[in-house]
């Protein structure tokens, strides 16, 4: 074989040989691992670091925050106390949150915080939603401002996360000494056991303005289970005695 005939070919054979051996080193050492947090749509994802394999859901752009309805309702007790009541909403008709986190800070007329509370709410598609804060510790002559801020959302499809069906009944008011107490009845009409229902009452003024709001829960009610449920709210002279509003709450496992 000629001279330069034998360089082409051990040449040709040396650039396979550092080639597989640049391939190897790289896919070994180099590659970037394939991942859920690698800012690409691989694996068998449905959009980048999203769906499938990564066990989350892809969301869309045009996905809104959860917001407030109304300002927050700041309702008196007595001189020292009061409580808050948030009206919210989840704008989106296809999207739920299985879990969101929301910070409530009350703020004094000179600006100085009194009181900061964290916790954690669901809200179903196109859900408007009431939290209760109640007996607070300050009083509604010391208050300056209420802001609530909503936080890291769980976000589902709809399809994945369906509000419960509950049948509120039997609903009654009446006046009990110092004391306006609603009455009523609720039936779990889905088909999974519920853990906890909340219940909401709120109570209007004479010329429907919320004054007052109170709050308790059921523990675990089975399907087709009906229970009872009581609220007591004070009775002030703005308070009307006209049918409170209730307002069920429960997440569906």
């Amino acid at each position: 074989m000629p001279r330069r005939l034998k360089q082409v070919v051990y040449g040709f054979f040396y650039l396979i040989f550092f080639a597989l051996l640049g391939t190897g080193i790289y896919f070994l050492f180099l590659k970037p691992e394939v991942s859920c947090f690698d800012k690409r749509q691989n694996q068998n994802e449905e959009g980048i670091d999203c769906g499938r394999v990564c066990g989350n859901i892809c969301l869309p752009a045009t996905l809104k925050s959860l917001a407030l309805l109304d300002q927050p309702s700041v309702l008196p007790i007595d001189e020292t106390h009061s409580s808050i009541l948030i009206t919210m909403q989840n704008p989106n008709a296809d999207y739920g949150a299985r879990s969101f986190g929301y910070e409530v800070v009350v703020y004094d007329r000179s600006g100085a915080s009194l009181q900061s509370l964290e916790n954690r709410s669901f809200i179903y598609p196109g859900e408007i939603k009431r939290i209760l804060l109640p007996n607070l510790a300050f009083g509604k002559s010391s208050l300056g401002r209420v802001e609530v801020t909503f936080e890291n959302p769980d976000w589902a499809k709809g399809e994945d996360f369906k509000r419960p069906s509950l049948l509120l009944q039997d609903q009654k008011t009446r006046i009990e000494g110092s004391n306006v107490v609603i009455e009523g009845k609720v039936t779990n009409q889905d088909t999974l056991p519920l853990r906890r229902v909340g219940v909401v009452g709120v109570f209007e003024g004479k010329l429907g303005q919320t004054v007052g709001a109170s709050l308790t829960e059921i523990e675990s009610i089975f399907p087709n289970e009906t229970r009872s449920f009581t609220l007591v709210h004070p009775l002030r002279n703005e308070v009307s005695t006209a049918v409170p509003r209730v307002f069920l709450y429960a997440f569906r496992p």
